[in-house]
């Protein structure tokens, strides 16, 4: 087996890829709780860029608190029965796939991709701002 150490002494290393629409598959999910004391989920994305290269890792954190991002989410992956209501757990997003826009941010010198938004059908109606979706 052979490994390789992705990670520099200087934070980078990691594949940037340039802001805008990508393909995508979830390939890990964690439970856990925010800095705030919400409930939270830690994704790991495999992001594509279309070109037939090795996926790029993007990670995400949805929590309790960022509603609309949760319900977005969950539409973009094709959970729509959670959009009601109903518990988004790991065992759920692991493998789904969908479609993001990337961003790029620097922080601490360090430029990185992050998930700006995930892309559903905007036709599909919206959920009323009083629904709750726990985790």
């Amino acid at each position: 087996m052979i490994t390789k150490e992705w990670q520099d002494e200087e934070g980078g290393g990691s594949f940037l890829l340039p802001p805008g629409m990508y393909n995508f598959k979830i390939a890990a999910a964690e439970k856990g709780k925010s800095q705030a004391g919400n409930d939270k989920l830690t994704l790991t994305l495999h992001v594509y860029d279309g070109n037939g290269g090795a996926p790029v890792f993007v990670y995400d954190y949805l929590t309790s608190a960022f509603k609309k991002r949760v319900i977005d989410f969950c539409r973009c992956v094709g959970l729509v029965d959670l959009v009601d209501g109903g518990e988004l757990t790991p065992q759920r997003c692991i493998n789904a796939t969908g479609q993001v826009h990337l961003k790029q941010e620097t922080y601490e010198s360090v430029t990185r991709n992050k998930v700006d938004r995930y892309e559903y059908d905007k036709a599909t109606p919206k959920v009323p701002e009083e629904d709750d979706i726990p985790f």
